[in-house]
């Protein structure tokens, strides 16, 4: 299975920024983990970065891939994990990744709230507001893995690494349920 991994932001586009965290960092460490889990169980991980650098979205557009999921970091003073899916672009096998995403994530970090599964559409017409569920080639996810100017600053910092086993177990889940129909 070909799977790409999007570390949100990056270079000199830090993202969400709090408690002594850049979301920039926080997303790379957790992707570049995510990507040797996936790995290690055999599968081809192509990253849309995998050092401090900025890539601008329409260069970022992902590589064809079985699946693709991006990693991100929220703000705003709320608490908890969230899972983007596309409501237009394969939204069934979609909804069904980002299910098995978040409640990996909360197997691995019980202490995450869990704010669900999101989506939204864009106002300018029939499409997903999120460029990364928008313009996948594979089936596309977003994963706000907490926020980084909140308690979960905490869980964020010192259990980056269990998030990102939950993100690689529920991917890993979801390939075995059969989700990706070739």
């Amino acid at each position: 299975m070909k799977i790409c991994i999007d570390p949100g932001h990056g270079g000199s586009d830090p993202g969400a920024v709090a408690n002594g965290l850049k979301e920039k960092d926080l997303t790379l460490q957790i992707s570049l983990e995510v990507a040797k889990l996936l790995k290690a169980a055999g599968h081809q991980v192509i990253l849309t970065r995998d050092k401090d650098i900025y890539v601008p979205l329409n260069i970022k557009r992902t590589p064809a891939c079985d699946i693709s999921v991006s990693i991100h970091i929220n703000a705003g003073s709320g608490q908890g994990v969230e899972v983007w899916h596309a409501l237009y672009n394969k939204p069934q096998q979609s909804k069904m990744l980002a299910s098995y995403v978040l409640q990996f994530i909360l197997k691995s970090v019980p202490a995450l709230k869990n704010r669900g599964l999101k989506n939204k559409k864009s106002i300018h017409g029939n499409w997903d507001y999120y460029f990364m569920l928008r313009c996948a080639k594979g089936i596309p996810i977003l994963v706000e893995c907490g926020f980084i100017d909140s308690s979960d600053a905490k869980i964020l910092k010192t259990r980056w690494k269990d998030i990102a086993k939950g993100i690689a177990n529920g991917i890993l889940e979801f390939i075995k349920a059969g989700g990706v129909k070739q």
